[in-house]
Parts: C-alpha cells; sequence; structure tokens
C-alpha cells in the first residue's frame, strides 16, 4: 500500500515540474504580428529544440494539453510563429486582440497554422524523463520495502533470542530463589541483589588502588595478587623492587611478609596438635624446661600455648617501659631503667651511628622507634633467642589481658621444637613445601634468594633512603619470613580450603569404602571424595574463633584469634550496616609492610551448596618493600570488588 502511495506521490511530482518546465519562461518581450495582432511573445528555454511540424488535429490536441496547464496558470495560450521563429503567448485577456479579431484562441490557431507551431519536443523529452524516473523510483521503493520487510523480521528473531535469555536467566533466579528460601533468606538475598562486574573491569580497578596506595605511601614497590574460588586471576608488581638498579616489582618479588608469619607458624602449631604430640593447655615448661617459672605479684601464674598464640600470655613486646615504673628487676636481678636496652653489636666511634640511637635519621612511627626492631646479632637457635626476653617480668597475669607480642611468638617456637623434637626452620621447610609455597623462606642473609626485594625507609628529610641492616634469626615464628604474593594467597587458599571441607570422617569411611571396593555404598555427593584439607575443618573453626579478650585495634570490629585477626559476622540494628566475616593478617617489619585477607563465599555456605568445590571465597595479599604502610583497607576494597566476579 505505501509502495502505491508513493509511486502516486512521485507521479504528481514530476507532472508538476513538468509544468514548471514546460511555462518557465527564458525572455519576454512585447510585439506585434505582421498582420497587426499584438501578443506577449516568450523565448522558452526549450526554444533549442527543434520544433516538431504537426498536424491541424495533432495540433489542437497538443495546444489543449500543454495550454491547459499554461492558461490554468497564466491565463493565455502558448503557440509557436514559424515566421518569427518565437514562441507566442496570446492572453484572452487582451480585450483589444480578441475584439477586434472577433475570434477566439482556438480559431486564431487554425486560421494561422501554416505560421504557427507548438514546441513539444521539451515537453516530450520531460514527460519520458518523468516516466523514467516514477518506473526506477517505483522499483527502487519495491526493493526498499523487501530489506525492510527482512530487517524487521531479523529484529523480531533477535528480540525473541533476547527474550530467551531473558527467561532463562529469570528460570535460574527463580530456582536460585527457591534454594535461598529453603535456607537463610536474608544473607543469600543479598548477594542476589548484588550488581556483578567482569573480570576485566574488576582487574582494572584493582590496579588503579594498588597504584594509589603506592603513590600515597611513597612506596618504592608494590606487590599484591588475587584468588577467587582457589584460582588465582589476579597477580601484579608496580614500582621497584630494587630502585638503585632500576628492578620493576614482579609477581615473583620476595618481600618480607612480617607479622604474617605467625599465621604460618599457627599452621604449625595446629598439625601438631591434630597429630597428638602437643596439648595447647600444658604449661610451656612441659616443652621449653628453661623457660622460667613466672609470677606476678608474688602469686605464680601458668603461661599456656593457647595463651601465646593469642597473645594473652603476657610475654612482653619490644617495649620494656612497663618495667621503669619502679625499677622492676628482671630475674637476673638486674634493675631496667633504660628501655631501649637490648642485644646490640658494638659500633665503634668511626661509624658515628650511636649505639643508643641506631636509627636516629630515620623518619619512623612510635612503634618503630623500639630498638629491638632493629637487632642486627645473628642468633644461632631458638633456644638461644629466648635469651632476649625469658628473664623479664610478665606484663601481666596470663589469660587476663591481650597484648600484642612477637617474643610470645619466639617462645611458640621453642613449644614447637620441644613437642615435635625437631628443629623449628625444619618443620617450617617441610611446610612451605607440603603447602606447595616454593617462594617462601626464613629469612637468612648470607643464601642467595632470587628475585629478592631491597627493603626502605624515609629519612626525616622526607628523601628515600635504604632500610639499615637488621637479622631476623631472633624472630622466624613471629616476623622472619620471606615470601612472594601469589605464595601467600595459596598458603590462604589451603586454610579457607580446609575451613569449607565437609566433616573429614566422611573422608576417611569413604576412602575405607572405596578400598574395600563397595563402590555402591559411597556417598552420592562429589565432596565427599575429595580430598583432605591440610587442617581439619574442626581445627579452623577454633583457629578462626574470635577471643573475647583479645579485642584488636588494628581491625575495625576485630578480635585476635589463634595467629590470625577475626572479624566477626554481626549486625547491631535492624536494617543497618552487617559485618562481613573475614579473617585476616598484617605485618609491619623494617623496610616492609604486608596483609594477607580471607573472605570465605558465605554465600554458598548459606546456600547449603558443599557440592561447590573448596575453597570458596576471595583472597588478597599485598607487600610492599617501605616501613609502616597500612594495606588493610585497599585489600578489603579489592577483595569486595572480586566478590562480585563470577569465575
Amino acid at each position: 500500500m505505501w509502495t502505491l502511495l508513493l509511486t502516486s506521490e512521485l507521479k504528481n511530482l514530476w507532472r508538476s515540474k513538468l509544468s514548471k518546465i514546460v511555462c518557465r519562461p527564458h525572455k519576454t518581450s512585447i510585439g506585434s504580428d505582421s498582420d497587426g495582432t499584438r501578443g506577449i511573445v516568450c523565448r522558452y528555454s526549450c526554444d533549442t529544440k527543434k520544433p516538431r511540424h504537426l498536424s491541424s488535429s495533432t495540433l489542437t490536441n497538443t495546444l489543449d494539453l500543454s495550454n491547459s496547464l499554461f492558461h490554468r496558470k497564466h491565463g493565455g495560450i502558448l503557440v509557436r510563429d514559424r515566421k518569427l521563429a518565437s514562441t507566442k503567448v496570446v492572453s484572452q485577456n487582451d480585450g483589444d486582440v480578441f475584439s477586434r479579431r472577433k475570434t477566439s484562441w482556438r480559431s486564431y490557431v487554425h486560421s494561422h497554422f501554416e505560421r504557427t507551431h507548438t514546441d513539444t519536443a521539451g515537453c516530450e523529452k520531460n514527460k519520458a524523463v518523468s516516466n523514467l524516473s516514477i518506473f526506477l523510483m517505483t522499483v527502487f521503493g519495491v526493493v526498499l520495502f523487501h530489506v525492510a520487510k527482512r530487517t524487521k523480521e531479523s529484529f523480531c528473531e533477535e528480540d525473541v533470542r533476547e527474550e530467551g535469555k531473558e527467561i532463562d536467566g529469570e528460570i535460574k533466579n527463580y530456582q536460585n530463589g527457591l534454594k535461598i528460601a529453603s535456607s537463610t533468606n536474608s544473607s543469600a538475598s543479598r548477594y542476589d541483589q548484588r550488581q556483578h562486574i567482569s573480570l576485566e573491569e574488576a582487574i582494572k580497578q584493582a590496579k588503579d588502588l594498588c597504584q594509589r596506595v603506592k603513590d600515597e605511601s611513597g612506596s618504592p614497590g608494590l606487590v599484591m595478587a588475587v584468588s577467587v574460588n582457589g584460582k588465582i586471576v589476579m597477580s601484579d608488581g608496580f614500582g621497584f623492587a630494587d630502585v638503585e638498579n632500576r628492578v620493576p616489582c614482579t609477581p615473583d618479588s620476595v618481600m618480607r611478609i612480617a607479622s604474617i608469619s605467625k599465621s604460618l607458624t599457627m599452621t604449625a602449631v595446629a598439625k601438631a596438635v591434630e597429630n597428638n604430640i602437643l596439648d595447647l593447655d600444658k604449661p610451656v615448661q612441659e616443652y621449653v624446661p628453661q623457660f622460667p617459672e613466672k609470677e606476678v605479684n608474688g602469686e605464680k601464674v601458668t603461661v599456656t600455648t593457647r595463651q601465646l598464640v593469642s597473645h594473652l600470655g603476657g610475654i612482653r613486646h619490644y617495649d620494656k617501659k612497663y618495667m621503669q615504673k619502679d625499677g622492676t628487676k628482671n630475674l637476673e636481678g638486674k634493675t631496667l631503667k633504660n628501655d631501649n636496652e637490648g642485644p646490640y653489636p658494638e659500633v665503634t666511634e668511626k661509624s658515628k651511628v650511636s649505639r643508643a640511637n641506631p636509627f636516629k635519621n630515620l623518619k619512623l612511627t612510635k612503634e618503630f622507634e623500639q630498638k629491638e626492631y632493629f637487632i642486627r646479632k645473628h642468633y644461632a637457635s631458638v633456644e638461644k633467642s629466648l635469651d632476649i626476653f625469658k628473664n623479664d617480668p610478665l606484663v601481666h597475669k596470663p589469660g587476663t589481658k591481650f597484648l600484642y607480642t612477637t617474643h610470645g611468638w619466639t617462645l611458640v617456637a621453642a613449644v614447637l621444637e620441644g613437642a615435635t623434637k625437631q628443629k623449628f626452620p625444619d618443620l617450617m621447610i617441610k611446610l612451605f613445601k607440603d603447602l606447595g609455597l616454593e617462594n617462601t623462606y626464613l629469612e637468612k642473609n648470607q643464601p642467595i634468594i632470587y628475585n629478592r626485594a631491597r627493603f626502605y625507609a624515609r629519612s626525616k628529610k622526607n628523601q628515600l633512603v635504604n632500610a639499615p641492616y637488621v637479622e631476623c634469626s631472633h624472630k622466624y615464628a613471629g616476623g622472619g619470613m620471606m615470601s612472594t604474593a601469589p605464595d601467600l594467597v595459596r598458603f590462604g587458599n589451603a586454610m579457607l580450603y580446609s575451613y569449607q571441607l565437609p566433616d573429614t570422617i566422611n573422608l576417611e569411611q569413604n576412602r575405607e569404602t572405596e578400598r574395600s571396593g563397595d563402590a555402591d555404598n559411597i556417598g552420592e555427593s562429589t565432596s565427599d571424595r575429595r580430598l583432605p584439607g591440610y587442617l581439619k575443618k574442626s581445627t579452623m573453626q577454633q583457629i578462626w574463633s574470635p577471643v573475647s579478650l583479645a579485642k584488636y585495634k588494628v581491625v575495625d570490629d576485630g578480635f585476635y584469634a589463634m595467629g590470625w585477626a577475626v572479624v566477626p559476622e554481626q549486625q547491631e540494628v535492624g536494617s543497618g550496616r552487617k559485618g562481613h566475616f573475614y579473617v585476616s593478617h598484617t605485618g609491619g617489619a623494617v623496610g616492609a609492610s604486608s596483609v594477607l585477607l580471607i573472605i570465605p563465599s558465605t554465600k554458598n555456605a548459606e546456600l547449603g551448596e558443599i557440592s561447590c568445590t573448596p575453597p570458596q571465597g576471595v583472597v588478597v595479599a599485598m607487600i610492599v618493600n617501605m616501613i609502616s604502610v597500612s594495606l588493610l583497607g585497599t585489600a578489603l576494597k579489592i577483595a569486595k570488588l572480586f566478590e562480585e566476579v563470577s569465575v
């Protein structure tokens, strides 16, 4: 229908154009015929064409056609005077011409036929052009109609496919909703309403966050890694591992992880407990006889390993000021008045470094003003390391207060040696191998460690300087290890796997069933045939359970557990902020700062989807080669980004 309308309009358009071509004057003048007939003489643009000689009847019909158009617009007739070689327009409104001759324009033409011809060549040409154009436009319209029809069908098919996808998505959402309703509605709905982002977008935003914290802290280099559901999806380096030699940071860069060493040591402690060779509640003297018994306010007290791994044992940290109040004496009878006393190597006058202040030119936080951060004496064994603090009085009664301490973990290392009858370095090397941590080490200065970064600090003039040499042999268990960001993520996933794996008793039963060949009795769930975790689920639940007395100010709303900081899931008011459960540990050492963050996926736990292969969750590790840099906030932002990514 629209094609016919288009054709009709095109015909009207071309006819109007034809009338304008025929009737448009090129030049006009007033004159008279040889026989005295006056009229308007007009030359048209088509006059250059040779006029056709027509018969009287044809002329009359042609004049009727041509002049009907001309007369309606101009009120006259169009004729061709052969004698004058011009076109003559005789106006019917000219009274003198027609009244004197007493004739009409038609009789005038017939009476002067031998001298009068109609110029129809241009008209016929334009008519032919018009017909051809109408034909072409009609063909074009038909083609356009079919193209539009096909395009519409294509769009319709695409719409149907999209609607099908939407319907499939709605069905899946509905099925998920049924599962969520069967478990816990409130938390699961929070995940359903979360807006997911692509992995590429999450990586882009994470890189920007890393670059921000590096720039804001002035760190020379930063390394990081992220895993989602056990798969490392991002590992990168920013800046320089060695500024002087322009060595860039890469995921293989090895840096000090500082207090994250406590979490690794706790894993060795838990393994010893599972093997029934260590009792956390026995006095430490059961395993370390050389450690003296302690008293507080004249009362004999007991220090246990359980208290030590939660910083409740009363063992001091690097600060000795608590012993200055009344000139407290240690067990050797020496009055401790100088809080900076410690085992440091002799420094000659030639070195121009004060023995009492080896860090006088550094810009340090209050925490790092403790001299024991800068110990440069090598200790050949854990037992020798106990000499630093074993004779000092306890800060408080064990089990009553939280006091973060690295020396306490040196005592934990001694307990491990006594329980396992192995040297602590050997225990940890075996643990690194079992967990697949190929780039994790106890920090020693002599061995060649490839990709080892250099460490930096700031001078009081805020200039970047090399961090001073320090020894870590006295604190391997609490802050003397080195690693890479990907290795820390692997360690986190090993802990997360153990935490999320179902009851290990079923695993043992299924292995026995498989060995007996009775496959029909094996559980239908694929989780029943999974490999066991490095630790048992019950063990991990104890390790990651917050200790009420151990309020940990480093983490907002956090508590210390056993070798880990824990933020429990909590909500104080209805429809208010809901704390997300996660575990972490930060680290700070001379020339380095670190964080390891683990956010288990509570969505799968709430849905009861134990068929999902653990680990399920996000693990983030970050390390910088600069002293006193806070990384936990940035790690949390990165983890929340990747929580919304499906891998």
